[in-house]
């Protein structure tokens, strides 16, 4: 079977183990301590973090940081809240915004020397952008957005400054997964197509970081370093090292995923699949906006071809079956990939594992 998601192990390797970009530092909080209260930020500042389960998450693979999402602090009926790129008006209270991070993780920047009537005029160029359609094609126009497009647009128009450099999408890491931002873009590989993100913003010079709660890069090197020793990690292992075995079976896709799918044309739906203690497909349904739930009838997964990606056969209670191919991410938590049916109805999706449920302890005697 062809694979429509060619993730190469090399390639993978490269990315679970490059650095991580210069503005990420380790505070030394809990997981459970890492959502300040909101005295800590102010309108104008734009917060950065990584979205598991959405489809924008290929952001984090092309870029090669930490983050894949982003938004900006704005006062809403007397409170400060997130405005971000949504179809639903984006506007996100503060506290639920950071929640949805993956593991809580977020870093805080503050536009450097803006005078107050310069930060107004640039929020009011953001509120104008709310609403629009989220934009899954990554164009810098004004029917669609998308999350840095925002930020980017409000200071270029409110401040009448550029944050950032637009950048081509040929100079981001796009090689090992060429179909998933194929199928995203509309089957096209516009490697001119000009694009913002969260990790050109993280490194403009107009901004200043205030805090960030992302591993520094040299503890997190040394995580992965005794993660793959101690066989926790998911990535494909490096070539050259044949002492990390990779671990990867179908067993690990025990437990139940949900997340972000998108169905004929693109559309966004939500979806959500459990399996069984050996990686067998339980139950699954997916749901496209104002419409009813679908079901998946079948999720047949053949033996795992390569560490890093496998192949599925997706079947529907109505329609015909689709191909599929996935990998797994994010240390183990996150599938992303791609389905094609054999009436040229392709889409994507990215899901994340939820939490394990805890087992109840009887009551002490």
């Amino acid at each position: 079977m062809r694979h429509f998601l060619m993730v190469s192990t090399r390639a993978i390797a490269v990315v679970a183990s490059c650095a991580l970009p210069a503005f990420i530092h380790a505070d030394d909080v809990a997981v459970a301590d890492r959502r300040p209260d909101a005295t800590g930020f102010r309108p104008g500042d734009i917060v950065l973090q990584h979205r598991a389960d959405r489809l924008t998450s290929v952001l984090r693979e092309l870029t090669q940081s930490p983050c894949s999402h982003c938004g900006l602090v704005v006062p809403r009926s007397g409170q400060i809240v997130v405005l971000e790129a949504a179809d639903n008006g984006g506007f996100v209270a503060l506290d639920d915004w950071l929640a949805a991070g993956y593991r809580g993780e977020f870093a805080q920047y503050r536009p450097r020397d803006m005078s107050p009537a310069t930060l107004a005029a640039t929020l009011r160029a953001a509120a104008r952008l709310a609403g629009r359609p989220d934009d899954l094609q990554f164009e810098l126009d004004d029917h669609k957005i998308y999350a840095a497009e925002l930020v980017f647009r409000a200071f270029q128009r409110g401040a009448a400054m550029d944050l950032v450099k637009p950048r081509p999408l040929g100079e981001l890491q796009w090689k090992p997964h060429a179909d998933y931002v194929r199928t995203l873009l509309g089957g096209q590989l516009p490697l001119d197509r000009l694009m913002v993100t969260p990790a050109a913003l993280a490194h403009s010079p107009h901004l200043e970081l205030i805090r960030s709660t992302f591993p520094a890069p040299v503890a997190a090197a040394e995580k992965r370093r005794k993660d793959l020793a101690a066989g926790r990690l998911l990535w494909p292992h490096a070539v050259d090292d044949p002492q990390v075995a990779p671990g990867y079976s179908s067993p690990m896709l025990h437990g139940a995923w949900h997340g972000a799918y998108s169905a004929k044309r693109l559309q966004p739906a939500t979806a959500r699949l459990q399996f069984g203690l050996t990686g067998e497909f339980e139950t699954g349904v997916f749901q496209e906006p104002r419409k009813p739930e679908v079901t998946f009838h079948t999720f047949g997964i053949p033996p795992f071809v390569a560490a890093g990606e496998f192949a599925a056969i997706v079947g529907f209670a109505a329609g015909s079956p689709a191909r599929a191919a996935a990998c797994i991410l994010d240390g183990g938590d996150r599938l992303m990939g791609v389905w094609q049916d054999d009436q040229g109805n392709r889409g994507l999706f990215s899901l994340v594992r939820e939490p394990a449920a805890e087992t109840p302890t009887a009551p002490a005697r």
